[in-house]
Formats: structure tokens, sequence, C-alpha cells
């Protein structure tokens, strides 16, 4: 597809955004080499039964900073290569809720953001002092970011802002200043996060230990965080939400559903505990404890979570995946390896029935490239794949 009423299109944005006039538009598309033009009436604001492979159409724009704790850094060699890319694009932001740096637009990209209010945006602030953002983003020239985001925040974009916290860098009292700069000058955002650096064995060899987010790290983080969300509470600033990763290194339980007001940074981690309690809390039991032939499968932090739900406890057998690609400070699920899934199952015995979350896989593969059929192979095990909510799990356990 080149064009509608003359507009090329960029992405999918523009497709929708042109199909949402009403009258007869005018197509032209390219089929097997040759141009045709093709006139359509939607009915009913109808998107006509086109499908798009690829929701930008232009490239995905690349992220131009070398930010110090980037992920896709400290990942090993050898893994799916879509893994590697390191997007930046304000479209994704919208469409997949992926966090941007604005750091790579321009003001004609503000300008279509607001005429075609593509809301809500996700924006990576992790600093407002100029120096500190120098050295997290790993380059000059960042402060235009700001102007941008004001801009925005000026024209009832939907913002949400996330502060990724790194020891010894932005925290204490650059931390504070970042949110006092917030309630002064960005106060229109929706939600900030205070998120945990992650880091691979690869990322602390390069940046030493010193850069590692420790209990003592958390605890001071949870306290500033404490103060200034009430402090926005009053002003009327951004709703502040501490990621779930703080509380599991403090090994403490998680606030109640009406903390998290929608839960609008759910993809940040934050808010994923809770919402999960609250999706088992649907499940009635009518049966005893478990078996124990029915194993979950998941991760320290995963085994965190799965304390929470309390009046289920008796029913749950599990087993945490210590993770040998990345390092024991990695805790997610959704980096899980199939080899330490293997050697996992290897040693417990392949009699049991094991479930694992659905959040592991890109398609039939683990993030090492090892496929389901190779696991269940290798181990002889029936593995179960769950979808990543409460009920569902819940289900699955009273169910086998």
């Amino acid at each position: 597809m080149i064009s509608i009423n003359g507009e090329e299109l960029r992405d999918v944005i523009d497709y929708y955004h042109a199909i949402s006039a009403s009258g007869t538009l005018s197509y032209k598309v390219k089929r097997r080499g040759s141009d045709l033009s093709l006139d359509i009436e939607p009915r009913g604001g109808s998107p006509v039964g086109i499908f798009f492979s690829e929701p930008v159409f232009d490239g995905v724009r690349n992220c131009n900073n070398s930010c110090m704790f980037c992920f896709v850094d400290q990942l090993p060699k050898g893994l799916r290569e879509a893994l590697y890319s390191k997007d930046d694009d304000y479209r994704l932001s919208f469409l997949w809720g992926n966090f941007i740096t604005l750091t790579n637009i321009s003001q004609s990209d503000i300008d279509r953001i607001v005429d075609q209010h593509i809301s809500p945006i996700y924006v990576s602030l992790h600093a407002t002092d100029s120096e500190v953002r120098c050295t997290l983003f790993g380059r000059k020239g960042t402060e235009e970011a700001l102007g941008f985001l004001g801009q925005l925040l000026e024209n009832n974009i939907e913002v949400h802002l996330q502060v990724v916290i790194v020891p010894g860098i932005n925290d204490k009292l650059t931390l504070q200043k970042t949110l006092s700069d917030v309630g002064e000058y960005f106060a229109a955002a929706t939600s900030i996060a205070l998120v945990p650096i992650g880091m691979s064995v690869i990322g602390l060899e390069r940046l030493g230990e010193s850069i590692l987010f420790t209990r003592e790290d958390a605890a001071e983080a949870l306290e500033i965080g404490e103060e200034w969300r009430k402090a926005f509470m009053l002003s009327g600033g951004p709703d502040l939400q501490m990621s779930d990763e703080i509380y599991f290194l403090l090994a403490s339980g998680v606030p109640d559903s009406d903390y998290y007001r929608g839960y609008p940074q759910l993809q940040n981690g934050v808010g994923m505990v809770r919402k999960f309690v609250e999706e088992a809390q649907s499940v009635s039991i009518n049966r005893g404890g478990s078996d124990g032939e029915t194993v979950i499968l998941t991760t320290e932090m995963g085994l965190w979570g799965l304390s929470h739900l309390e009046r289920y406890l008796s029913h749950f057998n599990s087993i945490t995946i210590k993770n040998s690609l990345f390092g024991p400070t990695v805790n997610v699920c959704g980096l899980m390896t199939g080899q330490d899934l293997i050697d996992t199952i290897r040693g417990v015995g392949s009699s049991k029935k094991f479930l694992l979350p659905e959040v592991c896989l890109k398609g039939d593969q683990l993030i090492d490239g090892v496929s389901m059929d190779d696991v269940m192979r290798e181990t002889g095990a029936q593995l179960e794949i769950v979808p990543p909510s409460g009920d569902a799990l819940v289900n699955a356990v009273l169910q086998s």
C-alpha cells in the first residue's frame, strides 16, 4: 500500500488516521509489480479487511544513545537476532508501550504526535540534571528531549514516565532533584515509575559490582518514592509507582490494587503481582492440596510473587530456575533459558507435569533458541504452557 487520498503512508497510524475520514477513499497499491488504484468506501469506519505485516513502513527508528545500562549491550552472543535491535520509535511507544527517550525525534515529529493525537506515549526520563543525563545516555545533547516532553504535556498527550535507578548515578539527591523537577515542569504526566537497573553478568563485568541495585538501594528508593508520591497526590502531579522488583528486593508485600490506579505501567513490571493475585482470586477452590505431581517452573522473583497467593499455596508445588546465561541477578521469568529448564528438569525427574509461563516463549522458542520440543525431547517431561494470568495458573494447577 502506497497512499490513501494522495497521502503516502508511513505506518499503521497514518492508515487508521486516513480511514477515519468519511466518504470514498482512493487507495494506491502495488501488487505483483503493478500499480493499482482502488476507490473504497468503508462502512461504519471498518478497516476494509486490510492487515499489515509490520506496524511501520519506513523502517523502525533506532536508538542513538549509548546508555550505560542498556540491556541489549548486556546480552550474550548467539541469541535471536531481533533481541539485539535497539528501537527508540515513538510509534512503537504508542502501539506497543515501548519506552523511548525523545532524543532522536524532531519538531516535525512532535507536531505530528500532537496533530494526530498519538497518545499515550511512554518516556524514559531517568534524570533531569544535564550532566547526569549525559552520563546515563552516553552522549551530550539530550536536553532538547526535555523540551519535547514539555510540549507533549502542554498539548494534552498522555505521557507515562520511568526513572531507571542506577546506584551512584541518579539515586539519592539526584533522584530527589529529578522528582522535584517533574513536579515543577512535568506535573501533567499521568504516571511515573521508579525501576531498578537490571544487570546481567556481562553488565556487571563491564560496569563493576558497585552498579548492582541492592536491598539497601531498594529501601532508600521506596522511602524517596513514597515521599514524592504523597507530594504529587497533594499537588496534582503524576501517580508515582514503584516497580515490583523493589518490593521483591525488600522481601515485602505489594500495595493494594488502589495504589496502581488502573495499572498504567503493567508492562514495565509495575503492579504485576497485585494484578496476578486479583486474577487468581476469581477462581474457587473445591478440593484439597497439591498431589506434588504438577510443578510450576518459575524464578526466585516468580516464587516471591506466588507467595502472595496465600489461599492457594497448599495447591502449589514449584521449582525455581537459576539463570546461568544472564546470572543470578536476573530473576524475571521472561528470560528463563531452555538449557536451564533442561538441566533443572533432569535434576528433579521427568515423571511430573511441568507448567511453564508463556512469557518465556517467542513462538516455540525460549530466549536461547531452545524450543519446547527440544526441552521435552531432552528430558522426556510433559510441559504445559500457561498464559500469564493468575486465573490461568490456578486453573492449570487445579485441573491437573
